[in-house]
């Protein structure tokens, strides 16, 4: 059993560091527009020789008002989980209540804030995720519910770098990496052993001196199952079938049921570790549905000789803000000199009248004296001229950083050339249409967050239980599910209003 562990923990570690490999162009590049976005935008280098020199570096950061246009956009028209019947056989009604319930799990989840925190991580850095989850609704429940959960650091969760669908539906495997201390860890994981985690560089990034990186471990697994179609239409694996069958020949008056067809098949079934470095902390678990619970959330995205990029609003940007910043700090420093044009003078013209004359540039004196010569009055030097050239090179930066977000002046408020209503829309729905693509990918994934939810409902939601129903209109009802007829009822006469479609007749 020892050997089988440390064989799984090692095939654990080569698929993390396949998977990280895949994407370390992705983060090293996403790390950086983080950085950039947040104002760190001069290389070390101009840092170093411009503090030395005592010469200006300003940071007139203008790409979050870009990015704030795209969140802004999806805040006023934030998508949802639509449930649709997919063929003849599926019931519109169950469809509507599956939609009501996701609303509710959606509310319960705070679902709104981890689609916009979402959209703005993809927006500002190119990633973004969130995941799903069961828990007990109470502390002494054997019920569950689904939850949805945002991911914040969008670092730590990586795919099987063979999936091919944009979902990743199709990955064989996930990780979800977090790095707890040594306290936390002996609180998740009760007398667990910790003497391997001491072996620092025994496992490449799993051991530090004072973190514990753990991972949460998805792995698909195939099942050769029989699977059985009813004569009621219904479709489950043999077990199953055999067991259904019997019950309904104890029912007196109801028409018993018969197996039509049976096939072998492959069913997909997901084990959930957390495991350590070469250990397994909790698990294998089952998770009740056929798709790993993790939910990317992309920016736009360019595939090069089957290398996928992934890229962020402001990726193209960043050039053009430092042109900016570099713009205006030569015209910060050029006005700055200005008071500072010197004077043109002789020393015997100020002889006696020196700390008048030193100190002029820095006090408000009403009068300056000096000799009079056949040098005449000193003079100053003409004033500086205003740079127009660099003021012009600012305003070109400003217009390349709206080329690269393809947001323009009309969608940041700002009047244009337009002068017609229909003509600033047009202008504002350029904009809107260059950067599409990251609100449409939050709806795609929310659209397969939604498609797991439909799975896990009967799976999750399979004993006596009332669950709120939102509707379209956010009025609530309840909805009993998995209970007799009689209790049903007997419910809904003790308490007439309250549930949705039950006649308490």
């Amino acid at each position: 059993m020892k050997k089988d562990t440390t064989d799984f923990a090692a095939e654990m570690r080569e698929r993390f560091k396949a998977a990280s490999d895949a994407v370390a162009h992705d983060h090293e590049a996403a790390v950086e527009d983080l950085e950039f976005l947040n104002g760190n935008q001069w290389d070390a280098k101009d840092i170093a020789a411009r503090t030395q020199a005592n010469r200006p570096m300003l940071t007139i950061n203008r790409l979050p008002g870009f990015l704030d246009q795209i969140i802004g956009d999806q805040r006023q028209n934030r998508p949802s989980i639509k449930v649709r019947p997919v063929d003849s056989d599926s019931d519109p009604e169950i469809a509507k209540v599956h939609e009501g319930m996701i609303r509710n799990i959606e509310y319960q989840s705070d679902a709104e804030y981890i689609y916009d925190t979402c959209l703005e991580q993809a927006a500002s850095c190119g990633f973004s995720f969130f995941r799903i989850l069961t828990d007990y609704d109470a502390s002494m429940s054997f019920t569950q519910e689904i939850k949805l959960r945002h991911i914040p650091n969008q670092f730590s969760v990586y795919f099987d770098p063979e999936a091919v669908l944009p979902n990743k539906e199709d990955a064989r495997y996930g990780f979800i990496i977090e790095e707890i201390d040594e306290a936390e860890f002996e609180t998740r994981y009760p007398g667990k052993e910790k003497h391997n985690f001491e072996q620092s560089g025994s496992f490449d990034g799993w051991y530090g001196q004072e973190k514990y990186r753990i991972a949460e471990y998805f792995v698909k697994k195939p099942k050769n199952k029989k699977i059985a179609l009813l004569s009621d239409g219904r479709t489950m694996d043999k077990d199953k079938a055999d067991t259904t069958i019997a019950l309904t020949v104890m029912q007196e008056g109801q028409e018993p049921l018969s197996i039509v067809k049976e096939r072998e098949s492959v069913i997909t079934e997901i084990e959930h570790y957390h495991m350590a470095g070469n250990a397994i902390l909790k698990g294998p678990t089952k998770w009740e549905g056929t798709m790993i619970p993790i939910i990317e959330v992309e920016g736009k995205v360019i595939t090069i000789k089957g290398k996928r990029y992934r890229r962020s609003l402001i990726r193209n940007a960043k050039d053009p803000q430092k042109m900016y910043n570099y713009w205006q700090s030569v015209i910060a420093e050029t006005i700055a000199l200005v008071p500072k044009t010197p004077y043109i003078i002789s020393c015997e013209q100020i002889e006696g009248y020196e700390d008048e004359w030193n100190t002029a540039g820095t006090r408000n004196l009403p009068y300056l004296r000096y000799k009079e010569s056949a040098a005449g009055k000193p003079t100053r030097e003409p004033m500086a001229s205003l740079p127009t050239g660099a003021f012009n090179q600012a305003q070109v930066a400003i217009d390349d950083m709206k080329a690269t977000t393809g947001i323009f002046a009309a969608s940041l408020g700002n009047q244009g050339n337009e002068t017609s209503g229909k003509a600033i829309m047009a202008r504002q729905r350029e904009g809107d249409v260059a950067n599409f693509a990251f609100i449409d990918n939050l709806r795609r994934a929310i659209a397969y967050a939604g498609k797991q939810i439909v799975e896990l409902i009967p799976k999750i939601y399979d004993t006596e239980k009332v669950v709120r129903i939102i509707g379209v209109d956010k009025t609530e009802s309840f909805m009993p599910v998995n209970m007799e007829a009689g209790k049903v009822v007997q419910m809904a006469q003790a308490n007439p209003g309250r549930f949705k479609g039950i006649d308490p007749r």
